[in-house]
This record gives structure tokens, sequence and C-alpha cells, in this order.
């Protein structure tokens, strides 16, 4: 063997572990990434619940505010309308009294002046005294009716009161759910989300609604790993929802599966996770652990 042949077969060995360790450190490098992205989609997903659950409690308070002001504002306006009406009774009573005062002073003048007529005089003053009578009746009547519309207005106004203090209470709550909110989307933007952006769609990740299936298949597109599952649009999966990959009879969670295609009663996924090589028929799936 020449100088050359052997230089050259040294060459190839220094070549090989070269090689062979940049591949482990290839290797090892990747794994340390998928760790790092899951830890940071977890994150996201908490933070994702939080924010929505702020804004659904803050849309809570501000509706709950509103009916408040709504019935208070209802409230004050049948007290204004019962308070003119009594003051109305009360002004035609007094007007009645009025008149019914000068009829008996009439009445009892023209009986002291015509003797002659006493049986018409007392037929008059029968007549007038009845009416007295009725009036101080109705007189009666309307001073229980106000009394009772007193009562009201005091109850009406009582009520005013309560549903001012709920309105301020409300409206405390309603600012804190704000802040809440505004901290909440802060700290969504600061993870890189936009609640406003179309690639945000709520209920996919750690919001969504516990559904349960099984691995239909497993086929392999293009070199990436994708599954059907036996859940679908009637057991409200979504596209971008994200279902864990179980294996029960191990205990081991093998990877994540995020709905690309959803039809009636099936759903089909991109694969990814620490062990999706051994995901197969039959396997459980999970939106919630």
């Amino acid at each position: 063997m020449s100088p050359i042949t052997k230089l050259f077969v040294v060459l190839h060995v220094v070549l090989s572990m070269l090689l062979t360790a940049g591949v482990v450190v290839f290797v090892n490098r990747v794994d340390q990434y998928s760790q790092i992205v899951a830890d940071w989609k977890q994150k996201t997903a908490t933070a994702e619940a939080h924010a929505t659950a702020a804004g659904n409690a803050a849309e809570t308070a501000k509706e709950a505010l509103a009916k408040a002001n709504a019935d208070l504002a209802s409230q004050v306006e049948t007290n204004r309308k019962d308070r003119a009406d009594a003051a109305a009774s009360l002004a035609d009573l007094n007007v009645k009294l009025a008149d019914a005062a000068k009829q008996l002073a009439i009445a009892q003048a023209d009986n002291t002046k015509a003797i002659a007529v006493v049986s018409a005089s007392q037929a008059a003053q029968t007549q007038y005294a009845q009416q007295v009578t009725d009036l101080r009746t109705k007189v009666d009547e309307l001073t229980k009716s106000k009394l009772e519309l007193d009562t009201a207005v005091a109850d009406l106004t009582n009520q005013r009161d309560v549903l001012e203090r709920q309105r301020r209470d409300l409206a405390e709550k309603v600012s804190l759910m704000d802040g809440q909110l505004n901290v909440a989307t802060k700290a969504l933007a600061d993870a890189g989300i936009d609640l406003k952006s179309k690639l945000f769609i709520p209920g996919t990740k750690a919001g969504a609604p516990p559904i349960n299936g099984v691995v239909n298949e497993v086929r392999m597109i293009e070199q990436v790993p994708y599954a059907t599952i036996s859940v679908g649009a009637a057991d409200q999966v979504i596209k971008g929802m994200e279902f864990k990959v179980i294996d029960k009879e191990k205990g081991d969670f093998l990877g994540v599966l995020t709905v690309e295609s959803v039809d009636t009663n099936e759903a089909t996924g991109r694969l990814y996770g620490p062990r999706v090589d051994r995901v197969h028929k039959g396997l459980e799936v999970r939106t919630q652990l």
C-alpha cells in the first residue's frame, strides 16, 4: 500500500468520525428545540384560556350593568308618573271640597231666610249632606291612596338606591375585568399572540371542549405522519384543534395530532411529538388530559 493510499484511508476515517460527531450534536439540538417548542405552546395555551375567561367575564358584567340601568330608568319614570297622577287627583279633590263648602253655606243661608220652604230646604240640605258625605268618603279614599302612593314612592326610592349601589358595584367589576382583560391581552401580545389575527382560533388548544376518540388510520404523506381519528364535526371538532395521542396500556404520551380537515364523523391531521412513530390504529386521542 502506497503512502498516498494510506493518507487517503486516514483522512477517510477522520472525516467519518467528524461526521458522526456532527450528527450526534444535531440530534441533541433537535430534541432540545422540540422541548422548547412544547413548553412555549403550553404557556401560550394557558394565556389564551385566561384571556378568553377574562373577556367572557367582562362581557357578562357589561350586560348585567346595562340591564340594571334600564330597569332603574323604567322604575324612576313609573314613579314620576304615579306622583303626577296623585297630585292631579289631590288638586281636583280640593276644588270639589271648596265647591261643596260653598254650596253648604248657601243652603244654610236659604234655610234661615226661607222658613216657608222648610221642606224644600230640608230636602236640599239632605241632598247636600249626602254630597258632603260622598265627598268626605272620596277624600278618605284619596287620602288612603295618597298614603299608599307615598309608601310606594318610598319603596321605589329604596329600590332605586339599591339599584344604584348595584350599578356602582357592577361598574367597579367591569372596570376590574377591563383591567384584567388588558393585562391578559398584553401578556398574549408579549407571547407573540394577536387576538385579532386570523391565525388565532379559540377553543382549539387548552380551551377546547373535552372530546375523546380513537385513531382509525395512520399514513405517511410526503414523509410526514398523518392520522385519521373517529370524531368529527358532529362531535364539535374544528380545524386547528389539537388532540393528545395516548397509549393507555403503557401510560405513555406519544404526540399531538393537529386537525387539518374535518368530516361529519372523522377528522384528519398531522402528527408531531416525541413518539409519533409508535402511533397506530386503536390508540386513544383526547383534547384534554
